[in-house]
């Protein structure tokens, strides 16, 4: 029974005591409004914690700023408190005022006592002149009276004026000071004449010397140009008309000077003429016998020794050009063909498979990195494609060496032989000391007559420019050329041999482009077997298809401070940290 009413009496005080049950709507915002009340209370506790640090900051700060304004009050031998600092300033803002003042008074004062001591130097300086004045006067007097004197004694002994006699005196020291400047003057221009007298019978003996040494000395060397003329062989080798027979030493000096001052010839020492002339002895030793001789003139004559006798160098070179140009003669023809069959079966079909083999390479390429795209959809192709600024010459090879061997005409080869001889000579007149094998290399490179250019795609489909007609970012710029650099670069390390190392260098890599553009990049790197060394800010390549990299972070804790080197090494899947 008992337990039977226990669940009507529970029930009656749960129904009495409990509300309504509250909605799941109103569950949930009560809900919301205590995090967000617990939330505001959080900021609201943080918020007091930081103001009371601040406020036990500054008041820590107000107690060592109050420490230094009573050491510095007590140093000073001021009051602390701000009621007697006022007091005080107002006190030294007074005797400041008074000292102003004061020095004002010392200023005028130090003013009027400058002008009066100028006053009184003026006046002890008048005080003087006047007395010296006052001298000056009394001897004049004195000079007066004594002249008085004289004068009133002469007139009485003579029996003339004063006037008259001192008219007199003046006439005759006039005369006496003319007659002085005469005898002074005819002094002088005797002196200047007996000087001028003595240099010229100097200068006339100077000269008359001179004269005469320089007449022997002329002599002496036309005589022994006279002598060097007659050598044999030294008038051949001047090209103008023919030595005058029976001249004088001074017609022979004139004619060598009129024909050889203008020849095209420049001075050599002695040690390259025997340098040349031991040259020469190996190129005809087979034919002729050097002989070389100084005479008694210093002059070192050479001739050739040989069957039909002995020869000038002059004559000896004339029959060895003549020699030569018969030669050439005779093997021009032979050497044309030779040459043109070089040219045709040889050159110009190597050539072609070697343009051939640039443009597939560079078409490989081209498709090969232009399937990546950066984030914005910028891609690159390779175009080959011929150089503008070549010769007329050289686009008429390009031209010719396009066509095939069996299609190209007789004529057609004949242009090309005589345009390849050409361009190669030109290559070797303009650099002789190089020789011909350079001059072959340079004029028959066929990198000089062609260009590989970028070509900017996208971002919209079938959109392609030129990479200085697109507007693209830094950023992109960037890409477009480490992407044409890796291109070129892996071309090139292809056509090496396989022992050279495929490497690149770059510093301050992969400046201003994007994380997708580093991938894309080191993947392609990766992708042609290139290994790489890279300096740059914020460089971490930690991508899965690069399965070993070292990577170096140089730290430093300030700017005088040094550097620390923190090695890590990246295995393609984590970043580790290893001793350096």
């Amino acid at each position: 029974m008992r337990m039977q009413r226990l669940p009507r009496r529970c029930g009656r005080r749960f129904a009495f005591r409990s509300p309504r049950p509250p909605t799941s709507t109103a569950v949930i915002q009560a809900d919301t409004a205590s995090s967000i009340a617990a939330t505001t209370a959080d900021v609201l506790w943080l918020a007091a914690v930081a103001a009371g640090d601040e406020a036990l900051r500054a008041r820590t700060e107000w107690d060592a700023g109050e420490a230094v304004h009573r050491r510095a009050c007590h140093h000073a031998e001021l009051p602390e408190t701000e009621p007697k600092l006022r007091e005080r300033f107002q006190q030294l803002r007074i005797t400041v005022s008074t000292c102003d003042k004061a020095t004002a008074f010392a200023e005028t004062f130090a003013r009027q006592r400058r002008t009066f001591q100028t006053a009184s130097d003026d006046v002890s300086d008048a005080v003087t002149a006047a007395d010296t004045q006052m001298l000056l006067a009394d001897e004049s007097g004195e000079r007066w009276r004594s002249e008085a004197a004289v004068i009133r004694k002469l007139e009485a002994t003579i029996g003339v004026s004063a006037e008259q006699v001192m008219d007199e005196l003046a006439n005759v020291e006039s005369a006496l000071r003319t007659a002085g400047t005469l005898r002074d003057k005819t002094d002088r221009q005797a002196r200047d004449a007996a000087s001028r007298h003595g240099t010229a019978v100097t200068t006339v003996d100077n000269a008359t010397d001179r004269a005469v040494a320089m007449a022997t000395k002329a002599t002496d060397v036309a005589e022994r140009v006279h002598a060097i003329l007659r050598l044999p062989g030294v008038t051949d080798t001047v090209e103008a008309t023919e030595r005058p027979e029976g001249a004088t030493p001074a017609e022979l000096v004139g004619w060598l000077r009129s024909n050889v001052t203008n020849a095209k010839q420049r001075p050599v020492s002695l040690d390259a003429v025997h340098i040349a002339l031991d040259t020469l002895r190996d190129h005809v030793n087979l034919m002729f016998d050097v002989h070389r001789k100084t005479t008694s003139h210093e002059v070192l004559l050479v001739e050739l020794i040989g069957g039909e006798g002995t020869h000038p160098l002059p004559t000896a070179a004339a029959d060895l050009a003549s020699r030569a140009e018969t030669g050439r003669q005779a093997i021009m023809q032979s050497e044309a063909e030779v040459f043109s069959r070089f040219i045709v079966d040889g050159v110009a079909t190597d050539m072609r498979k070697i343009i051939r083999l640039a443009k597939e390479t560079i078409r490989d390429t081209s498709a090969r990195v232009s399937a990546h795209r950066t984030s914005n959809g910028i891609g690159v192709r390779l175009k080959f494609a011929d150089k503008d600024d070549v010769t007329e010459a050289v686009n008429r090879i390009r031209q010719l060496v396009a066509i095939a061997d069996q299609v190209r005409s007789a004529a057609e080869n004949e242009e090309l032989s005589t345009l390849l001889r050409q361009t190669v000579q030109d290559a070797y007149n303009l650099n002789r000391a190089e020789g011909y094998g350079k001059a072959l290399a340079d004029s028959l490179d066929y990198r000089n007559w062609y260009i590989v250019e970028p070509v900017v795609l996208g971002p919209n489909d079938g959109q392609e420019r030129t990479l200085k007609g697109a507007k693209l970012s830094e950023g992109e710029l960037r890409y477009v050329t480490y992407l044409a650099l890796i291109s070129a670069l892996d071309s090139h390390l292809s056509a090496l041999p396989p022992i050279a190392p495929r490497l690149i260098l770059l510093d301050d890599a992969y400046a201003m482009v994007d994380d997708h553009g580093r991938r894309i990049l080191t993947s392609i790197l990766v992708e042609r077997d290139i290994d790489f060394m890279m300096t740059g800010f914020d460089l971490w390549l930690h991508y899965a298809n690069i399965h070993s990299l070292d990577e170096y972070e140089i730290r430093s804790t300030g700017e005088e401070t040094p550097t620390t080197a923190v090695r890590y090494h990246w295995d393609g899947q984590r970043h580790h940290l290893r001793e350096v």
